[in-house]
């Protein structure tokens, strides 16, 4: 079965800000930060297409910055197996269409068991909000019986992370420039 999470949300900022702030990566590692996380850039490439526009591809690894593995798991399992690697790509002028921001997310452990991607754009509403659209899914093909329960953790875990987009961005934009994480 797949988890759907699909949000629509009024962000306090002009489309194209958001839309700035979401591909910024050192926003990125401040989010990351508030969930006690750090991110490791893996890759980031540009191509520019044929109308000019430039396709942005980035991969980078979500690091625990404590270990979630319970003490009982610890012998087989270890913190760096769940750790998910993010890969995205984006059309950096585009943020109206539903398909200007695709994200998937994988982790060694559970491999092709477990998988969680989405897409995600901005609308203008007015000059200084806009409309915030993510559609992810999370299906889970590990054992019968622990589906579900992976697919709910996980989905409560990205619809959480997603619904505090506009917090985390008004938070990040409070900080003066200097103090923005690198």
């Amino acid at each position: 079965m797949v988890r759907k999470v699909n949000l629509d949300l009024k962000v306090p900022l002009p489309a194209a800000e958001a839309w700035r702030l979401h591909r910024n990566f050192n926003f990125t590692s401040f989010s990351a930060n508030i969930d006690k996380q750090a991110v490791n850039l893996v890759e980031e490439t540009v191509a520019v297409d044929d109308g000019g526009r430039h396709q942005m591809r980035r991969t980078f690894k979500m690091v625990f910055k404590t270990d979630p593995v319970p003490n009982a798991l610890r012998g087989v399992l270890k913190t760096e197996q769940i750790e998910p690697i993010m890969r995205e790509v984006w059309i950096a002028e585009v943020y109206e269409d539903e398909y200007s921001y695709q994200f998937t997310s994988d982790m060694a452990f559970f491999g092709e068991k477990l998988k969680v991607s989405g897409r995600q754009w901005f609308k203008p509403i007015g000059d200084s909000v806009c409309a915030y659209h993510s559609r992810a899914e999370v299906h889970a093909n590990y054992f019968p019986g622990m589906n579900g329960l992976l697919e709910r953790a996980a989905a409560e875990k990205l619809e959480w992370a997603m619904s505090t987009f506009g917090d985390r961005a008004v938070l990040f934009l409070q900080q003066p420039i200097d103090q923005q994480p690198e």
